[in-house]
């Protein structure tokens, strides 16, 4: 159910976002999967490969730019980027391509991420795919009580602390590095009432999946429906399957995102 369904949701969406040609998304696939997972023997290339055609691919889409191209001959938001940059300086070169690869990242593996992980916590708990499935409406519901419960990222970046900071009755010292475990934020009682249970039936309270403040993340409309949608297509259309393995035989993705890499299911009731 990932590379078969999950997959192909979360790349198709997000090339047509970038702009990126039929032809390329399956080499897209590849070195993005390899850019993000650390340790592996072809980490670097990838990355190297990956950054190199969104340079080419920007160069490309600018030239149709300046060679008088209608506005709505390329409309996807790489291109709009690129409009902006030859008319207020809005994007260096250097960020354009950063932006096109955090936009390929983080608004493709992670929602990958997010409907393996509603796929799999739906099936690990079948009364609750059961609601589901005789209540749709609840597919809002649903998905924020994954991301709260499990959601694809458990950690931020890194931060360091300007000065010391006490949290907690702890003292944190000037200069050091620290993360936020996110996963930890979402399981706290004081917030969320019997924490480590899952339930989508649970009354929605803020969680932190997609962050906070100036960091909360942009894609976050776009991730929720994507997950709702593929969720609820899937159950409609198989609403007997259920793991075709004991969940400790399944595969973890070996990248910066919390997700499964193979989900085997099986079919009918």
């Amino acid at each position: 159910m990932i590379g078969e369904f999950a997959y192909p949701i979360g790349i198709t969406m997000i090339c047509e976002l970038l702009g990126v040609p039929d032809d390329s998304r399956s080499n897209f696939r590849d070195w993005a999967t390899k850019a993000m997972s650390p340790g592996h023997a072809d980490q670097q290339q990838s990355l190297n490969l990956l950054m190199q055609y969104l340079a080419d691919l920007i160069a490309a889409k600018r030239k149709l730019v300046d060679d008088g191209a209608a506005p709505d001959a390329q409309p996807d938001v790489l291109s709009a980027m690129i409009a902006a940059r030859l008319t207020n300086d809005a994007l260096t070169e250097d960020e354009l391509v950063s932006m096109s690869y955090l936009m390929l990242i983080a608004g493709h593996e992670t929602t990958v991420g997010l409907i393996g992980n509603a796929l799999l916590q739906l099936m690990q708990h079948p009364e609750q795919m059961t609601q589901l499935t005789g209540q749709p409406e609840l597919i809002k519901q649903a998905i924020e009580e994954v991301l709260r419960y499990d959601g694809p990222v458990h950690r931020t970046t890194m931060r360091a602390t300007a000065e010391d900071v006490e949290i907690g009755g702890l003292t944190i010292p000037r200069g050091s590095f620290v993360q936020v475990l996110i996963a930890g934020c979402n399981r706290d009682a004081v917030r969320f009432p019997d924490p480590d249970r899952f339930d989508i039936s649970r009354k929605p309270s803020q969680n932190l999946a997609f962050g906070y403040g100036a960091h909360f993340c942009l894609g976050l409309h776009l991730a929720r429906l994507e997950a709702q949608t593929a969720i609820t297509r899937a159950l409609k259309a198989h609403p007997g399957m259920r793991l075709a393995c004991s969940p400790e035989d399944i595969p973890w993705a070996k990248t910066v995102i919390r997700a499964p890499a193979r989900l085997p299911v099986r079919f009918g009731r």
